[in-house]
């Protein structure tokens, strides 16, 4: 804008001299100088000039007020005069008021504020990743639109990313300018990653084939997990759980099934968002083959008890897992003389899984037998093996002469000198062995007796006792050692304290921070360096003249210690009582 004064007189005479003319302009209030050369007439005359930068409201609208007065040194003066005019309106862009909406696949709203109702916009929606797309096409306060459920891709490590709206404002077909506005836009809770498959297969080998499902303590479970992310995510952990077992890695192995159960799958994506899906499994209960009962007796060919009987009843049970019937099944008696080397073998029926009968089978009278139950399924097996001995005779002399049996039959060899009992035996007064009793030779004078009985053991064998290592535990004597070099040394201590000394070089210099002497004399440890200890040696003992230090510190019964602390703490192992005594005569 131009703004210039002019003065003027009204009749026919000349007025000049010194002074200043004042104009206000938009609030702001200029000056220029008179000199006596510039004369007012009545022609007029201009005194002050100036070219300006008005600048309009918002809204584009401005109410411009300009006034003007003169002061000079003859007896001439003015009031302030002035007007104020209303420029023309400037068009301004239309701004973004409001965006209401922020998730990618739904729909949004821009608000426009606009500067005039015959302003007309165009609508940019920003890709995060700054690509423009068009939405809107002579719009006036409001567009609406949808951002691509698949602009998700451009935030794969988050939940959420940065979008903007562009305003392009028209009067008519003239562009009159632009705003943005950033807003953050989310991806919607819906968006999560994907478990594709769970697999899990046998992974024993031989047991898919045999049995077509899994085996209770023999299967072991091959699993694998196939999993995604969407739009740009990438799977970041797996959290799986099967069989008491817990894995973090999409492929895992087993071990041995314990029952039915079920393959929990929890998988998270680049955005922390999860997935989890649950498989059940059926396990077939299976157990070891098992002997339910085995014995042999000596019987007649009835199988009437007979401790004279020419034949061996053998009484059995057994039971094997029958594994959805898959399972096989084997059901044997083996038997021999004792002396012989080689078994006879009767395979028993196997039309069940589970077998109970009776077997009789002629035994020789004067002959020894070993028996053996067996029965095997497609794991494994399990057998017992019992003696049969020979029929019973009160008294029984070998045939060369030179032993004997009672009870039995002599199966002594020809060269052997043996006496051989199959008898109930009572003996009444001393029984020796090369001249010593049996409690002699078990207890000799020296050998010592525990018991939780309170009894002296003169009670229940004879000779003489006393109570020994009252309050000690025993240590075998070691010879190398000075503390346990002879029997029956005693020492050590119910509880224990420890002293020791530090000592410390000086040095001068700067001073020192934690884990360093410094010449106060003083060594800090820091704070988690010796965890429940003293943190500092606020004082010691110091020999300055030798350059060293050194100071006492005793551990206390807490754990803790300090400058002469002469506490005890317990020091006691892991022990057990009993009554101990000593055999002395």
């Amino acid at each position: 804008m131009s703004v210039w004064v002019d003065f003027w007189r009204d009749n026919s005479y000349t007025t000049y001299g010194s002074g200043t003319c004042y104009c206000k302009i938009n609030g702001t209030t200029y000056s220029a100088s008179i000199s006596p050369s510039q004369k007012i007439t009545s022609s007029g005359i201009t005194l002050y000039s100036q070219t300006l930068n008005i600048y309009h409201e918002a809204d584009g609208s401005k109410n411009l007020s300009v006034s003007a007065w003169i002061s000079m040194d003859t007896p001439l003066s003015s009031s302030e005069q002035g007007f104020s005019e209303w420029l023309t309106t400037i068009p301004r862009a239309s701004s973004i008021s409001s965006i209401n909406g922020n998730t990618f696949g739904s729909e949004i709203t821009v608000n426009i504020s606009r500067a005039s109702d015959s302003f007309t916009h165009k609508v940019d929606y920003v890709r995060p990743d700054g690509e423009h797309f068009r939405v809107g096409e002579n719009i006036g306060t409001s567009c609406t639109f949808t951002p691509a459920l698949s602009d998700c891709d451009f935030a794969p490590n988050s939940t959420s990313t940065t979008a903007k709206v562009y305003v392009y404002t028209y009067s008519g077909g003239t562009y009159i300018g632009s705003s943005s506005k950033d807003f953050t836009i989310y991806v919607p809770s819906s968006v999560v990653p994907t478990i594709n498959n769970v697999t899990l297969t046998e992974n024993t080998s031989g047991i898919s084939n045999k049995f077509g499902c899994y085996v209770q303590g023999k299967s072991t479970i091959k699993g694998s997990v196939s999993a995604s992310g969407v739009y740009s995510s990438t799977i970041k952990s797996y959290e799986i759980k099967i069989n008491g077992q817990s894995f973090n890695s999409s492929n895992f192995t087993t071990n041995a099934l314990t029952g039915n159960g079920t393959c929990t799958v929890k998988i998270t994506d680049t955005r922390n968002r999860t997935a989890n899906k649950s498989i059940s499994y059926s396990v077939v209960s299976y157990s070891n083959p098992t002997i339910n009962n085995f014995s042999v007796v000596r019987c007649s060919e009835d199988g009437t008890p007979n401790d004279e009987g020419a034949y061996a009843k053998c009484t059995l049970k057994a039971t094997i897992s029958s594994v959805n019937n898959k399972n096989d099944k084997t059901f044997q008696l083996l038997y021999k003389k004792l002396a012989d080397s080689s078994y006879t073998t009767i395979n028993l029926s196997n039309s069940s899984y589970s077998y109970e009968s009776t077997q009789i089978i002629e035994a020789d009278v004067n002959s020894e037998y070993e028996f053996i139950f067996k029965i095997a399924d497609y794991f494994g097996s399990t057998e017992k093996m019992l003696n049969l001995g020979t029929a019973f005779t009160l008294v029984d002399y070998n045939a060369s002469g030179r032993s004997i049996a009672f009870g039995r039959v002599s199966t002594a060899s020809e060269n052997e000198k043996k006496v051989q009992i199959k008898m109930d035996t009572e003996i009444e007064g001393n029984f020796r062995l090369n001249s010593k009793t049996i409690f002699d030779l078990v207890y000799p004078v020296g050998s010592i007796y525990m018991s939780i009985n309170s009894t002296n053991p003169t009670n229940f064998f004879g000779g003489t006792w006393v109570q020994w290592g009252s309050g000690r535990v025993p240590v075998c004597v070691n010879t190398s050692n000075s503390n346990f070099n002879t029997v029956e040394k005693t020492g050590g201590s119910s509880s224990h304290r420890h002293e020791f000394r530090i000592g410390m070089h000086w040095y001068y210099g700067a001073a020192v921070g934690e884990g360093a002497f410094s010449t106060t004399g003083a060594y800090r440890f820091s704070d988690n360096q010796y965890d429940g200890w003293a943190r500092e040696f606020s004082s010691m003992d110091v020999n300055l003249n030798n350059n060293a230090a050194s100071s006492t510190r005793t551990v206390s019964a807490a754990g803790k210690w300090s400058k002469g602390d002469t506490a005890e703490s317990s020091n006691f192992q892991p022990y057990i009582t009993c009554y101990m005594w000593k055999r002395t005569a």
